[in-house]
């Protein structure tokens, strides 16, 4: 049955085919991830960027709120500037005047050393509408002050909503905190102190530089300071209120207003214009879209790394196979520097390497069958076969009566006895026999011995001498040949089977290995 023909594709377009693939999937699954995810992730960092700068602002004014109402606690009639101050209403003449109102001139400097902050402070007299200590700040208080909004009013303290300031020379907006409070002599005097609030650590913490707008709220949500253009003082933006300490969040006319409730009472607001958001959400997506094309630029790269890094070895492996297959085995050493390529030419120049030794062998044992043949040619000449033919033509030209023949052919005998190292010695033809048997039964034997990797036994001397080897025995010489068909022999495995037959040659024959 034959097989149908298909076209196959190719290694290298799987590889794009795949590749592209699993990047389009990826980058898909980038951008719907990253479109449902933007606008979570907006909103929690503005939203959380705002927390952190409502808190720190609330942190700042009720530090400032809290100081004011420390040092309005020490200008009261029980509190340290207030026995001072009772001291100088209740002074009779003049001169006990002067002296108390100069000490309580120093008494108020020192809360300005003390508090850096502190813009002024005044103790006010409503009936007469004048301040009780003048000169003492930068301007003259103004009874408007009295009409400042208020935000929180309790234990007898009126905590002021952010103003312009009424004791300095500065219009920036400063908080305030005032108290009536009747004296010794029934003298009803209000104590009033600003500070100006310290505004820089939350700039600091706007490092998107968000256009934040102000606004303070009071306990009933109506906002009692704005600097936002679009809501004004007066407007009710809570209906509601959070829990001290709590947050809540509205939008409303255009901006996402973000409150925080103090733990004093009053509410503090910024308000960031909604537009801010589109600008954020834009530069959202302009980074995605940097990011998926820095993403596809970097897959682009690795596509045609990867290409090059596998076709090429291919190619190259590809190239080796057709040299091979034309007869070209030589030696190509190129190095990938990838351990799977370069294992696999190792394996390819093993394999040439092989064929090479496989070729040479082949030649090799022609070789050697010609000199086989060769050496059959010159030990059909066999020495002891020459000397017992010399020993029967000499016999048969005694009985012929030859003496000259007799004579050269023991002349021509001794020679080649001496020759051979058998001067005084006698071959007779049993002996040859004999030989010829002993050489028939050790082949036998070691061809059965040698098992298959035994390819040839050859005969190439014998020898006698009585002194050197004993009497009645003989030394013979063989040359063994060990072959594998399949493969190349270690000399491990020559080693294992020549033990092999030697012993099995020794046991079975008597013989012994001469050293």
């Amino acid at each position: 049955m034959k097989r149908r023909k298909r076209g196959k594709q190719t290694l290298k377009r799987k590889m794009l085919s795949i590749l592209l693939l699993c990047a389009m999937s990826c980058i898909l699954a980038v951008v719907i991830v990253s479109y449902m995810t933007i606008r979570m992730i907006q909103n929690d960092s503005i939203q959380e960027s705002m927390q952190i700068y409502l808190e720190q602002i609330t942190r700042e004014i009720d530090s400032d709120y809290y100081d004011m109402i420390g040092i309005v606690n020490q200008m009261s009639p029980n509190g340290l500037i207030g026995s001072v101050t009772e001291s100088y209403l209740s002074a009779e003449d003049n001169y006990n005047r002067y002296f108390e109102q100069k000490s309580l001139r120093e008494e108020l400097i020192k809360l300005g050393y003390v508090n850096t902050k502190l813009l002024g402070i005044a103790y006010y007299d409503p009936k007469e509408q004048k301040e009780l200590i003048g000169n003492f700040n930068v301007r003259v208080l103004d009874p408007s002050y009295q009409t400042i909004s208020k935000v929180v009013v309790g234990a007898e303290n009126i905590i002021q909503a952010m103003h312009t300031s009424y004791l300095g020379i500065r219009e920036t907006p400063v908080l305030s905190v005032m108290r009536r409070v009747p004296f010794g002599n029934k003298r009803v005097l209000d104590i009033y102190a600003e500070i100006e609030p310290d505004m820089s650590v939350s700039d600091r913490l706007n490092k998107e530089k968000w256009p934040y707008t102000y606004m303070e709220m009071d306990e009933n949500g109506i906002v009692q300071y704005s600097n936002n253009p679009v809501i004004v003082k007066g407007q009710k933006l809570l209906s509601e209120l959070p829990e001290k300490e709590g947050y809540a969040a509205i939008n409303q006319e255009g901006y996402k207003i973000m409150a925080y409730r103090s733990s004093i009472g009053y509410v503090n607001a910024i308000a960031l214009p909604e537009n801010t958001y589109q600008k954020e959400m834009n530069m959202w997506r302009l980074k995605l879209v940097v990011i998926i094309l820095a993403a596809f630029g970097i897959f682009s790269s690795s596509v045609f790394y990867l290409y090059r890094l596998v076709c090429k070895p291919l190619n190259q492996f590809q190239k080796q196979m057709i040299q091979v297959g034309n007869g070209s085995l030589q030696e190509a050493e190129q190095e990938y520097e990838i351990k799977e390529f370069d294992d696999l030419m190792h394996e390819v120049e093993q394999m040439k390497e092989q064929i090479r030794n496989l070729i040479d062998d082949v030649v090799e044992k022609e070789k050697s069958i010609q000199r086989t043949e060769y050496e059959k040619l010159l030990y059909q000449i066999n020495p002891h076969f020459l000397l017992n033919t010399l020993n029967s033509v000499q016999w048969m030209a005694r009985m012929s009566r030859q003496d000259n023949i007799t004579e050269f052919v023991q002349r021509l005998k001794r020679l080649l006895s001496y020759n051979l190292g058998k001067e005084g010695m006698q071959t007779t033809l049993r002996t040859e026999i004999d030989i010829v048997k002993d050489y028939i039964a050790l082949e036998q034997c070691m061809s059965s011995a040698g098992g298959k990797l035994l390819a040839e036994v050859r005969l190439f001397d014998v020898y006698r001498d009585s002194e050197r080897i004993g009497q009645g025995k003989k030394s013979m010489a063989y040359a063994l040949t060990y072959r594998a068909a399949d493969r190349t022999l270690t000399g491990e495995e020559v080693d294992k089977a020549h033990a092999k037959l030697v012993k099995k040659v020794c046991g079975a024959t008597g013989a012994e290995v001469r050293a």
